[in-house]
């Protein structure tokens, strides 16, 4: 099912309380709908489907997938990156060759530019791109408008890097992407002998480290945790986190922390400090960044952020500076890998207490949780876990998706693989339509 289908048709979320939270009345606020993404005709995917991810200003959703029979089959059994129009349910490939053929290794991780036009992604493949092939993963940006595929993790002298690239994150306007890399052959003066965050420029082709502290220092061997990245739409801001000591102030206690590069300003500060500037006491990672630059949110294991927090789950307003301690659900234990939109609104995982599977939540402020991934027709958690993959979020709120392996999220799920739901909030959907999205 996609959003040209009468909306009817899709699954009303409800709002839940959480403890110690008064819920608000669901008139206030937009009521949320869900469906899953299918092929044409509802035809379910025959195969697993991971890693969405929206662009910021259209309806377009990628995800990555081995299915090849959703309307497109890319003739390869290796995983592809596909894009969905929502609006239209027009597929296209986006892992693909100069000759159009479908990427002969898995691709995954896709990260898409506002107006959908550029397309991030890491991939195995050796055939988009002609010349020397790295010996493991590197990152490419796919455009839509031209179909050419470029490498995005090149050496210094314009070649294969020496070892894997991925999970990128691309700017609004499609110009950088920033990615994890284990080469050392990318940057002149890499001598830490361990991966690092980098950023490559697609107009001039130059690549720069975001991992190093103030005074410009790479982080030490070791301390640089894997996929902890994201970028704020304009590119001046990125978060990660890292056991090296960054930021001039706060000493990091020795713990993995999450910090905020700002590559107009030149400086590294840490996010994961309580109102007295004391670092995290425990270990504080998977951080990720609002499109706007606003908010930062992240988990931390720590006891001294935020008194009373109970879900590891933290949300830093740079403007304000407040940090706020996302609330845990009734039914669940303990919550990780949070994504932020520009509103501020946050969505997390939470394991769950009884039947220890792991479900999908938003929260909204003041106060209001939403179950995202229910058993269809209740407000109890359904009977598979969310999948540990990217979860797409518009800035806007207007969709959010995930995958799941459950089975009773909507009706007539049989086909026993892992399925992406998309999210809707149909009043703020509404809006854009109105004010002429089409």
């Amino acid at each position: 099912m996609s959003m040209n289908l009468q909306r009817s048709l899709f699954t009303v979320l409800p709002p839940l309380a959480a403890v110690g939270l008064s819920l608000l009345s669901q008139t206030a606020h937009a009521d949320l709908g869900l469906f899953r993404v299918t092929g044409a005709g509802g035809i379910q995917a025959e195969s697993n489907m991971h890693d969405p991810a929206f662009a910021l200003n259209t309806l377009d959703l990628a995800f990555s997938t081995n299915s090849r029979n959703l309307g497109l089959d890319p003739g390869s059994g290796a995983a592809q990156i596909l894009l969905m129009d929502l609006g239209t349910d027009a597929l296209s490939l986006i892992s693909r060759a100069p000759n159009g053929d479908a990427a002969n290794g898995n691709s995954i991780g896709p990260a898409l530019s506002a107006d959908g036009r550029y397309v991030a992604f890491s991939s195995f493949a050796t055939n988009l791109v002609s010349g020397e092939q790295s010996p493991s993963q590197s990152v490419f940006r796919h455009d839509r408008q031209s179909l050419a595929t470029q490498r995005v993790s090149v050496s210094t002298i314009g070649g294969a890097i020496n070892a894997q690239a991925r999970y990128p994150s691309i700017s609004a306007d499609g110009r950088y992407v920033a990615y994890y890399s284990s080469a050392s052959n990318q940057i002149s003066g890499d001598s830490n002998g361990s991966p690092d965050l980098l950023l490559t420029d697609m107009q001039t082709a130059n690549t720069s480290r975001l991992s190093v502290s103030d005074g410009e220092q790479q982080a030490a061997d070791g301390a640089l945790e894997s996929a902890e990245l994201a970028l704020s739409g304009d590119a001046r801001y990125a978060v990660f986190a890292s056991a090296s000591n960054l930021a001039a102030s706060p000493a990091n206690g020795g713990n993995i922390q999450v910090y905020l590069r700002d590559r107009i300003a030149g400086n590294t500060r840490m996010v994961s400090i309580n109102a007295s500037n004391q670092a995290a006491n425990s270990q504080s990672d998977s951080p990720s960044i609002s499109q706007n630059g606003r908010y930062v949110v992240f988990r931390s294991f720590a006891t001294n952020l935020v008194s009373g927090a109970t879900s590891r789950i933290y949300r830093r307003d740079l403007q304000s500076g407040s940090l706020t301690a996302i609330p845990l659900p009734a039914s669940a234990a303990s919550c990780e890998t949070p994504a932020v939109n520009d509103l501020g609104e946050v969505i997390y995982a939470c394991n769950e207490n009884v039947g220890a599977t792991q479900q999908a939540w938003l929260f909204r402020d003041p106060n209001l949780l939403f179950l995202l991934s229910a058993a269809s027709g209740t407000t109890t958690v359904s009977n598979g876990s969310i999948v540990p993959s990217r979860r797409g979020m518009r800035p806007d709120g207007a969709l959010m998706a995930y995958a799941s392996q459950a089975n009773n999220i909507v009706t007539g799920d049989n086909n026993g693989v892992d399925d992406v739901f998309v999210v809707v909030d149909v009043d703020r959907l509404d809006r854009l339509f109105s004010d002429g999205f089409e």
